[in-house]
């Protein structure tokens, strides 16, 4: 006895594979059926024959077989019903490369992530890196069971009840949890990284490496033994977005520096006249470190001629009222009378011109790849680790060049 494929189609097989075994059976079959009523066979492949002609009765084992002839018209018409496979899930379109998640080997219980944003969700910058790394988890084959993710809210809430109270929340809600790495996608605060060296000291064990998203390493002063960092920096390319801007606009003369109170990170106002002295222009600079944000906001309606503004993040004034840095954007490109070049590319929606612009996407994506080369062990901590791992791309809103008469050719 003859034993039947395990690809075959009678087999319930309904993959790709299967699928295809049903197509060359059916394909057979036509070519039989075809050759039996006496039809040319597509592309050349065979030759007209004139149909049998029937005499009487003739031999099963030649001639005019009727049961090969049903067999020959089903596997037809499962031919011209279902055809080759087709397009769908599991397959590629032309030009499409078909990707898998990298996921982890099967054998290999990875430990959690726990990810900790200083701010409240809802933030377009934040929420796009932890999401993305999130989803690179994911891909990576880590389940979501194992990833957490926490909104700290610091920036509203750093008083130190709070803080420690929120140390203490953290403390029971991870206890009995494997942590095997931290991620702080920060890049306007290192408010986290403040937290964990005093009041969640001990939320997790000393030897539980931290992967930071600062543009400068920390100097926390730790309450303990310091943990294992690893710093990848994302800097706003501030030297990038000045020089773009001042190909646009040559005839520039005035800068002004729109920043808070300060947030911990390399002031933008030194940045910028590190940046200037480098392209060896002389601007009148002059920042909002000092200003309430109702006088940021008639500053900026109210500029010289030939100005610039160069807007940073912005999350508090000097009477210490907190703010949305992407509402802060919006407000200022309703008000202004100069074009604003910015650092983040969410700030280009709001109808801002742009710059060398960090793309908060990209970043998350590429943490959450680390991240999973340190939970798997195919990164070492500190092993070429303090690199930038998105370089700032140059994007401008074309309707704002058109608006301030900028020069996209220059």
């Amino acid at each position: 006895m003859k034993h039947r494929p395990r690809n075959s189609p009678s087999n319930g097989d309904t993959s790709d594979t299967g699928r295809s075994a049903l197509w060359r059976t059916a394909s057979h079959g036509a070519r039989g059926l075809m050759r039996a009523i006496g039809l040319a066979l597509p592309g050349g492949c065979g030759r007209t024959r004139p149909a049998p002609r029937v005499h009487g009765h003739r031999r099963a084992s030649g001639g005019f077989q009727p049961v090969r002839l049903i067999r020959a018209l089903l596997a037809a018409a499962v031919l011209l019903a279902g055809g080759p496979p087709l397009a769908g899930a599991g397959a590629t379109s032309p030009g499409q490369v078909a990707t898998q998640p990298d996921a982890a080997p099967q054998h290999q219980k990875l430990r959690s992530v726990l990810i900790l944003s200083g701010v409240q969700p809802g933030l377009p910058v934040p929420d796009a890196m932890v999401a993305n790394a999130v989803a690179a988890l994911k891909n990576k084959g880590i389940s979501v069971n194992n990833i957490y993710a926490e909104h700290l809210d610091i920036a509203r809430h750093g008083d130190p009840a709070s803080r420690s109270a929120l140390a203490a929340m953290l403390r029971q809600k991870l206890s009995g949890v494997d942590i095997g790495l931290v991620i702080v996608p920060n890049i306007a605060s290192p408010a986290v990284m403040d937290f964990l060296a005093r009041e969640g000291h001990d939320i997790l064990p000393a030897d539980t490496p931290v992967m930071t998203i600062l543009p400068e390493k920390s100097n926390s002063t730790w309450a303990r033994e310091r943990p294992h960092l690893m710093n990848v920096p994302a800097r706003p390319d501030v030297a990038g977005t000045l020089r773009h801007g001042l190909d646009l606009f040559p005839q520039t003369r005035h800068l002004l520096v729109v920043t808070d109170t300060g947030s911990g990170q390399e002031s933008p106002v030194a940045q910028a006249a590190e940046a200037l002295k480098g392209l060896g222009r002389h601007l009148d600079v002059e920042h909002t470190a000092a200003l309430t944000y109702t006088e940021l906001l008639q500053r900026v309606s109210s500029l010289p001629p030939d100005s610039l503004i160069l807007l940073s993040t912005f999350y508090q004034d000097r009477t210490g009222r907190s703010f949305i840095p992407a509402e802060v954007a919006a407000e200022v490109a309703r008000r202004t009378n100069a074009p604003v070049l910015v650092l983040y590319e969410a700030h280009v929606q709001h109808g801002l011109l742009g710059g060398s612009v960090l793309i908060p996407n990209r970043i998350g994506q590429r943490i959450g790849e680390i991240g999973f080369e340190v939970l798997s062990d195919a990164r070492r901590f500190g092993a070429g680790a303090d690199a930038p791992i998105i370089p700032p791309q140059p994007m401008f809103d074309w309707m704002a060049l058109q608006r301030w008469g900028a020069d996209p050719d220059r």
